[in-house]
């Protein structure tokens, strides 16, 4: 059953980035049908307040206080909550098109406890780098399962309350997003939606080359906490080898030289 008008909200965290904020401020007020905002913000000192002012007509909820990073700053702001579903955006990140929520509002199927749909990546200069879309939840990539990136991800509110209150782990640095989608895989499938719905410039925090020895060192610490299925066969492991070269490579060339590397070799930087 397709769920109702206004039936999404879009949440959003935000640290002295008031420019970027502005960006997603109007790809929000573009929409044909404007979705729930809710923006929580870390106590910015800059122009933030600024933005909301300007923007006021469209944002649901605003709240500046010190936080302990994207999770916690996510985790704070389920409670206002008043749809079916969630999608998490990033400060700077876009809605692909004006009518990315009405298509959603359409496509959404609150018989998953999840879904996505296309994530653009645009480099700086706004060209397109590469599309993320349907992905295979039962098969292994770089650590754990193949799951889809959350700036396309509407997450079904049922699961954010009781019985089941999922919440971000806020100890995580940058797996605490992978390890929801693993705990939502417990309960259900994921619902893929053919639709482009935002685009994003990988210069975040896990799309940074010295974040390397982070994400490993997360990914492991997930998989062994949820208990998750591991390939046991070292041939259906193979996809992890890119992940550990590129470490090789991180802690042998150093993090400065690394980077020229890959951009001498045209590589993206994506993880």
């Amino acid at each position: 059953m397709a769920p109702s008008i206004n039936s999404i909200t879009v949440i959003t965290s935000s640290f002295n980035d008031d420019t970027s904020l502005e960006k997603t401020a109007i790809s929000i007020a573009n929409q044909t049908i404007i979705p729930y905002w809710i923006i929580i913000d870390n106590s910015s000192i800059d122009s933030t307040r600024k933005v909301i002012e300007n923007y006021s007509h469209i944002v649901s909820t605003f709240v500046s206080e010190p936080d302990f990073g994207i999770y916690d700053a996510w985790n704070k702001a389920l409670p206002y909550v008043q749809s079916e579903w969630v999608l998490f955006l990033g400060a700077g990140d876009l809605l692909v098109d004006p009518h990315l929520i009405e298509t959603a509002n359409l496509c959404l199927n609150n018989n998953y406890p999840l879904c996505y749909g296309n994530v653009l990546n645009i480099d700086r200069r706004g060209n397109l780098m590469f599309k993320l879309s349907q992905v295979d939840t039962k098969k292994w990539d770089q650590l754990r399962p193949f799951l889809p990136h959350h700036q396309g991800c509407f997450h079904n509110i049922k699961y954010f309350n009781d019985p089941y209150g999922l919440r971000f782990d806020t100890s995580y640095k940058i797996g605490g997003d992978a390890k929801l989608l693993i705990q939502l895989l417990e309960y259900g499938s994921f619902f893929y939606m053919d639709i482009d719905v935002s685009e994003f410039m990988m210069d975040g925090l896990s799309s940074t080359p010295s974040s390397l020895p982070i994400i490993v060192s997360e990914y492991r610490r997930i998989i062994k906490e949820l208990r998750h299925y591991h390939p046991p066969n070292p041939i259906k492991r193979w996809r992890e080898i890119p992940l550990y070269f590129k470490l090789f490579l991180y802690y042998l060339l150093g993090d400065q030289l690394y980077r020229k590397c890959l951009r001498f070799l045209g590589k993206k930087i994506s993880y």
